[in-house]
């Protein structure tokens, strides 16, 4: 009888993904289930967030498609839809807070949305610590 590891980590790689009919690309390339991807930049306005990704990882917003937006952000699984001028200049932990998050500690789960080049995002999810 063989068992299976309950805890075994699934590796995410990139490949074309028929169902999004369009290439998927990983960041980090193969990471697994329990990867993090950690952000200690300090507080950071979500204006300061999407500046970071982009230069670290080049990723681009999640557009506009159709008759939505895409999410760009889930923070502890709660959808960031809004990305206003006003939201862009508050602090992300203060955003966090305004959607019923009890920050008990210094970091939050960030779950990203976007594009690198032409390929769609699947990113590992990022500890970002504020303070």
């Amino acid at each position: 009888m063989q068992f299976l590891d309950p805890f075994a980590a699934k590796k995410h790689k990139s490949r074309y993904d028929p169902e999004f009919g369009m290439q998927l690309k990983c960041v980090p390339e193969d990471f697994t289930s329990h990867a993090k991807i950690t952000i200690s930049e300090g507080s950071l306005t979500l204006k300061q967030l999407i500046d970071y990704l982009e230069k670290e990882f080049e990723i681009t917003r999640a557009e506009t498609n159709m008759d939505f937006e895409a999410t760009p952000f889930k923070f502890n699984g709660i959808p960031i839809t809004d990305c206003s001028e006003a939201e862009l200049a508050k602090k992300v932990e203060d955003i966090a807070k305004e959607k019923g998050l009890n920050l008990l500690e210094n970091n939050l789960r960030i779950e990203v949305f976007g594009y690198i080049g032409d390929d769609y995002l699947e990113m590992a999810p990022v500890k970002y610590i504020f303070a």
